[in-house]
């Protein structure tokens, strides 16, 4: 390392005259014209690492080790000021710091302690120099205690720790613009409050400017159902099941319509009609009666007379002679003389008095109807108010929640109906359509025999058909709010009294396998038939939502090309919505009256999930392909969110018991769903009689389901449950089992092989359930090793370990199983 030139300090020219002094001051001040920032940037050396504009050097200068700078200022502790060895950089800034501080001093007494502070300041900036390249901010060299205040001359401690270091370099260049920084006098003794670092400081200069990115990505999350409802216009699931609320307060407030105008015109035509009723029976009687009289006019008797001869051969002989002898009863005949005189006066004065009291109420109620739908037609500059309308239907509904025996009466409700409700239907919105359908939840059994039609939808060709069908589906899926209060003239011995009519009464008492009563008798009579739950359900077009959720056209085009991530979410927060109002179906009419209603629930609930399973496998397909370019979703992302669809449709499913669960999951499409997913699925289902739903729902690690899947304990708890559940029930779960594994989109060995093994150890290794299931597991095995033939050699190495337990069964096995297609490996697919 070559030697810097060493300079004087002050210390050594004190002696010399004033006038030496003023010519070095003078060159000083020829030097002071380099820029001021770099002069702070010099001062602030041995604070920051803002690299310094450094003067021309010799090559041999600008490769010396700083490290080294400490060990040779360390080596002559005594001299700091004579023939030391420093780095340009260092040269530089105890140059340029001396010089700044030069012009502050005034007098000559002074000298020595100007240069005793310099001196201490280059031995600092020499001893710190090391530091500076890893701590930017403050030396903890300059460590000084209890020194004087003095003016700033370095920015103070708060600024080090509040503002960046550009910020402080800016700062040093402002100040350096208004001219070099002046030290008092008195204040030279030491060095100012400013250079005293803080730990904080230094603990400062080691944090990071930006947060460290995590090693590992997050785990990938399927959006909520909340989060689905963005993709939907309508506003989603919460929006509908709100409006139900929404609705039935409505129809509270609209249906109840006791003190109506319409509603006296009808009690009046009833009244008339009973007594009209009331004077037809007693004509009758007396019709009967004058029948059983006039048959009691003439008395017959039989006779006989009897003669006796003798015949010309002397032989006796005797004949018989039988008739019949009437004879008229004058009483009789007074009687019936007055019965005919009361029928004749009960026929001419009341019946025919009824009957015309009747028909003119009658003509009345039809004479405010015209007037209303006159008043309702309105016209095209002048629309009409529905609300007199809809009062008037409310007020016929109403006359439909009573007993009534009038046969006569009850058709002209009906018709009176149709054709109020006809004309509401093609004026009124879709609030006319949901005001229709919680009259008919509120009216008694055997509604949909007659009101079915009064629930219309179109999806197709409507704006608002989506959001309609799926308010609608709402309102019919959760339980009906205010059934019993409108039902309340329908008192239960009513009911059990109108149970003699006949089969067609719809009262019957329903018992279980066992033979006891199913539901309470008390309530049950609230309720409404099967067929008519069924009857309004198939007024829904479901085939004209799935094309619409498909994005068919009215015509019935498909076109999956046109298909991108956004239309995909919208399918999957559909489907969801849709799902999930379907399954609360399922929970509402869970009784064991409506078991074939539930039924129909589950299979529009698997005919959602097939087509959108078929339409997510054309995406796929298509986008593998070079489909469309620009996604705004990963095929992870979208793979997720189907996954979890899936597995809500099944949780919702396993439930409900009443749906025959294990012939449903069998017919599931398992083909679209990733391997993660299947091993949930799996796990859930073989669980799903063992152990809660809430639990298996929250099971989001596929590792634990496989290590699950795996424990002896739960093929023992599986195989247990086997023994105690029906046969039909266990076919259909390992057939379901076996119909995972056959699919090749997403073939996992160690899934297939694990349910391999799990159908052989049910059908041929375990002693309690081979016997049932070996047929149908032998049958499934050969499904599964013909789609997959390296199961075969799966099996024959699990035959080989328990040949001993299986015996000559294995046989059977063998010959079912496709060895033509098999291709013997060495690799083990546990």
């Amino acid at each position: 390392m070559e030697a810097v030139r060493p300079k004087k300090t002050k210390a050594k020219t004190s002696g010399k005259s004033q006038s030496a002094r003023k010519q070095k001051q003078a060159e000083e001040d020829k030097r002071a014209t380099v820029p001021s920032a770099v002069c702070d940037e010099a001062s602030t050396s041995g604070f920051t690492d803002v690299p310094l504009s450094l003067p021309y050097q010799e090559p041999q200068e600008e490769q010396h080790d700083p490290v080294q700078l400490p060990e040779t200022t360390a080596q002559q502790p005594d001299q700091p000021s004579e023939k030391q060895q420093t780095t340009p950089s260092q040269s530089l800034s105890t140059s340029v710091s001396t010089k700044t501080l030069e012009p502050s001093l005034e007098s000559k007494e002074k000298d020595g302690g100007v240069a005793a502070q310099r001196a201490e300041l280059k031995v600092a900036a020499q001893t710190t120099d090391t530091q500076s390249w890893n701590q930017p901010c403050v030396s903890t060299q300059f460590q000084i205690t209890n020194a004087p205040s003095a003016p700033a001359l370095y920015p103070s401690l708060p600024t080090l720790e509040e503002g960046p270091m550009l910020q402080l370099c800016e700062e040093a260049v402002k100040n350096g613009e208004k001219g070099p920084a002046v030290l008092a006098l008195p204040e030279q003794e030491s060095s100012p409050p400013s250079l005293q670092p803080l730990e904080s400081v230094t603990e400062l200069s080691g944090s990071k400017l930006y947060p460290e990115l995590p090693k590992t990505a997050p785990e990938m999350q399927p959006f909520s159902l909340e989060q689905l409802s963005v993709w939907e216009p309508g506003g989603g699931l919460r929006t509908w099941l709100e409006g139900v609320e929404v609705c039935a307060a409505q129809f509270c407030a609209l249906a109840r319509q006791e003190n109506h105008e319409l509603t006296e015109l009808l009690q009046n035509y009833w009244r008339c009609r009973r007594q009209l009723t009331q004077s037809h029976t007693q004509l009758h009687t007396q019709s009967s009666d004058c029948k059983s009289t006039q048959n009691r006019l003439w008395s017959f008797k039989d006779e006989q007379l009897t003669l006796q001869g003798v015949c010309a051969d002397q032989s006796k002989v005797c004949g018989y002679h039988r008739f019949q002898q009437a004879e008229f009863s004058q009483s009789v005949l007074a009687e019936l003389r007055r019965l005919f005189e009361a029928r004749s006066e009960l026929l001419h004065q009341k019946v025919a008095l009824h009957a015309y009291t009747a028909l003119l109420s009658r003509l009345q109620v039809e004479s405010y109807l015209y007037r209303l739908l006159k008043d309702c037609s309105g016209s095209q500059t002048q629309p009409c108010s529905l609300q007199p309308l809809k009062e008037a239907i409310s007020v016929l509904f109403s006359f439909t929640r009573r007993v009534l025996d009038d046969s006569q009466f009850q058709a002209d409700i009906h018709h009176w109906l149709d054709r109020l409700v006809a004309v509401l239907l093609h004026v009124g919105g879709s609030g006319e359509h949901l005001y229709l359908l919680c009259h008919l939840l509120c009216c008694p059994a055997g509604v949909g025999k007659w009101a079915a039609p009064f629930l219309q939808i179109q999806v197709l060709g409507n704006t608002c058909g989506v959001q309609h069908f799926m308010q609608a589906l709402s309102i019919l899926m959760s339980p009906s709010r205010h059934r019993a209060e409108f039902l309340g003239h329908l008192k239960p011995c009513e009911s059990q009294s109108s149970a003699a009519s006949g089969p067609e009464s719809g009262n019957w008492t329903l018992v279980d396998e066992g033979g006891e009563e199913d539901e309470d008798p008390d309530s049950s009579w609230l309720l409404l038939c099967e067929e008519d739950l069924i009857s309004l359900l198939t007024q829904f077009p479901f085939q004209q939502l799935y094309s619409h959720m498909l994005g068919m056209s009215k015509q019935g085009v498909y076109e999956p090309v046109a298909c991108s991530s956004q239309k995909m979410m919208r399918v999957f927060g559909f489907a969801s919505s849709l799902i999930e109002i379907l399954a609360l179906g399922l929970q509402t009419y869970n009784r064991a009256r409506y078991r074939q209603l539930v039924k129909r629930i589950g299979h529009i609930i698997r005919m959602t999930v097939c087509y959108v399973s078929d339409h997510w496998a054309q995406y796929v397909s298509l986008t593998g392909a070079g489909g469309s370019g620009s996604h705004s979703l990963s095929l992870e992302k979208l793979q997720l969110e189907y996954d979890h669809l899936f597995l809500r449709a099944v949780l919702h499913v396993l439930r409900n018991k009443r749906l025959g669960i294990w012939l449903f999951m069998s017919e599931m499409p398992y083909g679209t769903l990733s391997s993660s997913m299947l091993w949930r699925v799996l796990y859930v289902m073989q669980c799903a009689e063992t152990a809660g739903l809430e639990t298996l729902g929250t099971t989001s690690d596929t590792h634990s389901c496989v290590q699950a899947l795996r424990d002896p304990e739960h093929q023992e708890r599986f195989e247990h449950w086997l023994c105690e559940v029906n046969s039909s029930d266990g076919i259909s779960l390992l057939t379901a089992l076996a119909h995972m594994a056959t699919p090749t989109q997403h073939s996992d060995p160690a899934f297939i092989t694990t349910i391999t093994l799990l159908i052989y150890q049910v059908s041929y290794v375990s002693v309690s359930t081979r016997e049932t299931y070996s047929k149908v597991g032998r049958e499934l095995l050969a499904a599964i090793a013909t789609v997959h033939p390296y199961v075969v050699s799966v099996l024959l190495e699990r035959l080989r370990e328990t040949i001993q337990t299986v015996g000559m069964v294995a046989l059977y096995l063998c010959k079912e199983l496709p060895l033509s297609l098999w291709r013997p490996g060495q690799r083990r697919y546990v």
